[in-house]
């Protein structure tokens, strides 16, 4: 009984498995292969497609990932050179004024201090939305009440309300706490005194009506306040107001100083006398 079934389950397989090799080494069996190939073909044709789309999809997702990666580092060095070049045009530009600020008192034996805005006092409840900055620098560093403070281009921006040991307040030019002994530059040297309007403008009081003031002339200080010195640039004349029944002519002055981009100043006191012994 075992026999049979072993025949069955052994020998009667690898006999037909023998004789179709057989068969195939004689080529009798080329029609059948040929045709069961052909069956084969589409199927095996879909299955390879399958497999390809499978490793083309597994290769684009880990190139986007390399992408992505990629793209996050460039940024972040793009980011970095950036910064970089920003630092570099900051430092440009403060020694850009500080060169304009040695030219400026290259001719000029001016005492002065040079000195960074390290903050800025707002006040709108007066309707002034600048009114003056704070300095570091103070009385430890020479500076006075009442010194005059200059841009680059020498200037005025303001004056000096407030000192302290390491640093002063400075109410700017457009602040009405700000006045200043002026001269018109024209043929008479007229005198009077600007004063701050409004945080926006300049207005020149106290001159006569009989003067005559024209647009376009230049108002610079009189250097008749003590530590003030003469023929700093306070603006350009751009109205005058004259009403026959007053006395005084109100004169509008442009100031020639952007107040908003202050960074660095010179806090500027009397040309030094000459020593006569």
């Amino acid at each position: 009984m075992f026999s049979k079934l072993f025949k069955k389950a052994v020998v009667y397989p690898l006999v037909a498995v023998l004789l179709l090799i057989f068969l195939h080494y004689i080529n009798l069996l080329s029609p059948v292969e040929n045709f069961v190939i052909k069956l084969a073909n589409p199927v095996a044709s879909t299955f390879y497609a399958w497999g390809q789309g499978i490793n083309n999809s597994l290769n684009t997702d880990n190139d986007k990932k390399n992408l992505v990666q990629e793209n996050q580092e460039l940024k972040g060095k793009v980011n970095q050179l950036l910064a970089e070049k920003s630092e570099l045009e900051a430092v440009k530009q403060e020694n850009e004024k500080l060169r304009k600020y040695l030219d400026f008192f290259k001719d000029k034996d001016f005492n002065k201090v040079f000195s960074e805005v390290v903050s800025t006092t707002l006040n709108l409840d007066s309707g002034e939305s600048k009114k003056s900055i704070l300095i570091n620098q103070g009385a430890g560093d020479g500076i006075e009440l009442g010194a005059i403070v200059v841009n680059s281009e020498g200037v005025v921006a303001g004056k000096v309300s407030e000192v302290k040991k390491g640093c002063a307040k400075v109410q700017l030019l457009t602040s009405k706490e700000c006045k200043l002994a002026a001269t018109v530059q024209n043929e008479n040297r007229v005198m009077g005194v600007a004063k701050g309007e409004m945080g926006l403008t300049v207005t020149m009081e106290f001159v006569p009506q009989i003067e005559n003031i024209q647009v376009g002339d230049m108002v610079v200080t009189s250097g008749l306040e003590k530590n003030i010195p003469p023929g700093l640039i306070i603006g350009r004349v751009t109205k005058v107001d004259k009403q026959s029944n007053k006395v005084w002519q109100n004169v509008n002055i442009e100031p020639l100083v952007d107040l908003d981009e202050l960074r660095v100043v010179a806090v500027v006191m009397e040309e030094q006398k000459e020593d006569r012994n």
